[in-house]
């Protein structure tokens, strides 16, 4: 079977919610002390949860590492990538 799925990806600024998105990317780093949140466009709430979850999460910022997890409320987002 074939499939014709081509997925956008489009880059937003710090304004979430005009953002009509099934899921929101972002960039983790292998740091010294474990994987680190890069600069997002997630509320400081948001991106301070996420980053103190990464290690139990399973995630390291290795490079092509995806980890697919569900959003946090109140993101319009089902999940995270």
């Amino acid at each position: 079977m074939i499939n014709d799925f081509s997925p956008v990806l489009t880059a937003i600024g710090p304004d979430l919610d005009k953002c009509t998105a099934s899921a929101l990317v972002v960039g983790i780093a292998s740091g010294d002390d474990g994987p680190v949140l890069l600069p997002s466009p997630l509320p400081d709430a948001g991106a301070r949860a996420l980053a103190d979850s990464l290690e139990a999460l399973g995630v390291t910022g290795a490079a092509d590492e995806v980890l697919r997890i569900p959003g946090l409320d109140p993101l319009p987002f089902p999940s995270w990538c």
